[in-house]
């Protein structure tokens, strides 16, 4: 059992954790929405998959990112799915990354558009893999924590 002043510090790095996390994720998200045939470039120039794929990948993984980032912030409930699936997009970006490293392919990340002209190196693969990572820790803490205080942040009103 996690004693109460434990329970404060574990609620406190999850909602870092949390904030961080929504922030790299509504950031990337935002500079893909607003320029998607960028991204859609971007997509094309890791040349991993065929164009219709490329096509819906550039479509649906900005939406995607900015629904868990928001629902990491305001769906309490929703935190430990949001934040797996956090570790399920980072994880993709990873290999994504790895595949277009190993090939010697000298295009951009992509990450956050077109301010973010870092190409593929190890320094943008471990990035991502610390983000991947960090919303493993989030997952862990929070299960470190009682169902009734895996909520953080605010007091869940249901109950």
């Amino acid at each position: 059992m996690v004693s109460e002043k434990s329970q404060r510090v574990v609620k406190a790095l999850v909602g870092i954790i949390c904030a961080a996390l929504a922030f790299v994720l509504s950031l990337s998200s935002f500079s893909h929405l607003r320029n998607p045939y960028e991204f859609l470039g971007v997509v094309h120039s890791y040349k991993m998959l065929p164009r219709f794929a490329a096509e819906f990948i550039a479509t649906i993984f900005p939406n995607i990112e900015l629904t868990v980032a928001i629902a990491i912030l305001f769906f309490a409930r929703q935190r430990v799915l949001a934040l797996l699936i956090c570790v399920v997009l980072f994880s993709t970006y990873s290999i994504a990354q790895l595949w277009v490293f190993s090939h010697g392919l000298n295009v951009s990340c992509g990450c956050f558009g077109s301010k973010d002209n870092d190409p593929v190196s190890l320094v943008t693969i471990c990035r991502t893999l610390l983000l991947a990572a960090t919303s493993v820790l989030g997952v862990l803490l929070l299960k470190m924590l009682p169902p009734s205080e895996e909520i953080c942040c605010r007091k869940d009103r249901s109950s």
